[in-house]
């Protein structure tokens, strides 16, 4: 279970997401949704697509042992 951030290199944006599955493949995931034009945040499709797909990183910023502490560790990024 694994906190990350998604972040455009040119502009600062950031994305903070949870998943249970590797970081490999969450990202291949918003790649797929971005490309398509179909991805669930508004500000990360917007700026995905203004930008190059070679501006984007994807981050581990730690490990949980249980989805309660995946859930807390989230919002504890989000507001960092």
């Amino acid at each position: 279970m694994l906190i990350y951030k998604i972040e455009n290199i040119k502009t600062g944006g950031l994305y903070i997401g949870q998943t249970t599955k590797t970081i490999e493949h969450r990202f291949k995931e918003h790649v797929r949704r971005l490309k398509c034009n179909k991805h669930s945040n508004p500000h990360m499709q917007n700026s995905w697509n203004r930008h190059s797909e070679t501006d984007w990183k994807i981050e581990l910023l730690c490990e949980c042992n249980s989805l309660e502490e995946l859930n807390e560790r989230e919002i504890y990024y989000i507001d960092v």
